[in-house]
């Protein structure tokens, strides 16, 4: 493992600029096939999936931050939406130009891979989906709502709202832990009440039917954000879904075990052989423009 990993993972992000205005930060592998597009979760970053590079080399590895988390900000007259989150994707692969990828989604990043694979299925080889549910458990009593909505600037790591929000995250490196506590409170109180509203909102039920590539749904037996009965909802409404139960793990479960979390996704992936012979993106085909 690179020592330099996590303190070096701003500096390697660069930009691109969408054609809707979206000045995408992205952290890049470059690699030959399969591309793996990474999707992360509420209030954190493409860092979310920094524990699982090491167990992936040689592949192609893509990891944007999502609008208005870690460095992508939201031009003015756009929303925090899934929809805009998942529009954001299809011009992000659109520029590529490339074979279709696999999209690796976590929480509400699996709720942006889902919209996108249903929307455009031509840019998405297959799905693997982390803690995915295709509607959130986030009733007005719900105390993720209430904790979020009491949110006030500037947030601060140390209270008790986190020790659950990032539940899992105690077993693992500290200095991973410091890192995504500290840029997730680096997120506005008004931002992280607009994604959960955004969450709260979508309603993916009748979408994902649409679905027809090979999904893999991970789920952490110990979630206590989204239940096993949440998750397994999936496996009523896609064609061809296979579920991986991982009793010990809870919400988190790439920071918890990144070794096994990559042996799923790389064995996921060998089932579909054609996405391992296409030719992957030329690696200047995410540089930006210009560094403004």
């Amino acid at each position: 493992m690179r020592d330099d990993l996590q303190t070096g993972w701003v500096a390697e992000k660069r930009h691109l600029s969408l054609p809707n205005g979206v000045r995408l930060a992205i952290w890049e592998q470059d690699g030959s096939a399969p591309t793996i597009l990474f999707l992360h979760g509420f209030s954190d970053s493409s860092r979310s999936f920094s524990r699982l590079v090491p167990f992936l080399p040689g592949m192609r590895l893509i990891a944007p931050d999502l609008r208005g988390h870690g460095g992508t900000a939201v031009p003015e007259g756009l929303q925090l939406s899934i929809e805009g989150m998942a529009e954001d994707m299809h011009m992000l692969l659109s520029q590529l130009a490339g074979p279709p990828v696999t999209v690796v989604g976590h929480s509400m990043g699996a709720m942006v891979a889902m919209m996108l694979a249903a929307r455009h299925p031509q840019l998405v080889r297959n799905l693997v989906l982390i803690s995915a549910v295709p509607r959130v458990p986030f009733d007005d009593g719900h105390p993720v709502v209430g904790a979020i909505n009491g949110l006030r600037d500037p947030i601060n790591p140390a209270q008790a709202f986190f020790d659950d929000w990032h539940e899992g995250i105690a077993g693992i490196d500290p200095a991973f832990a410091r890192l995504i506590s500290t840029e997730a409170c680096r997120m506005p109180s008004a931002v992280w009440r607009e994604v959960l509203q955004a969450l709260r909102l979508a309603d993916l039920r009748d979408m994902v039917s649409s679905i027809a590539m090979p999904v893999l749904l991970a789920s952490g037996g110990a979630d206590r954000l989204f239940s096993l009965d949440d998750q397994h909802v999936l496996m009523n409404l896609v064609a061809d879904i296979r579920q991986r139960v991982f009793p010990p793990l809870g919400h988190n479960p790439h920071w918890e075990e990144p070794a096994l979390m990559a042996r799923e996704i790389s064995d996921f992936i060998k089932q579909t052989p054609d996405a391992m012979m296409a030719p992957a993106p030329a690696a200047s085909a995410l540089r930006p423009r210009s560094s403004a």
